[in-house]
């Protein structure tokens, strides 16, 4: 386990909640959940924004480019649709693995 210094003031005052050790533990754990928390929110909102724009869900996107008259509609309504994909894509990745973090640390309480 890493050593980590801490003031003596600060010390001094962790005794007063408790011990020095649990109390560092549970204000990194309120940290870790609030850095997850904010990027949950980030990539959701990079994903409704794409949501938005395309009127689909990612998946239903996926499933339309294909669709070859899809496929020039949006070519013709948005030159950059690839572009939008890949960081689509992107933000529906670090959406999982952000969800995926915040899990593994509610679940280690």
């Amino acid at each position: 386990m890493p050593t980590v210094t801490i003031r003596r003031e600060y010390v001094e005052l962790l005794k007063v909640f408790g011990g020095v050790e649990e109390v560092v533990d549970k204000a990194l754990k309120k940290y870790l959940i609030d850095v997850a928390t904010s990027r949950i929110e980030k990539s959701k909102a990079k994903i409704r924004k794409f949501e938005r724009k395309y009127g689909l869900s990612l998946e239903d996107f996926k499933e339309k480019i294909t669709d070859p008259q899809f496929l020039k509609d949006i070519e013709n309504k948005n030159p950059t649709w690839e572009e939008d994909y890949e960081e689509w894509e992107y933000w529906s990745r670090e959406l999982e693995e952000w969800m995926k973090r915040l899990k593994n640390i509610l679940i280690e309480s």
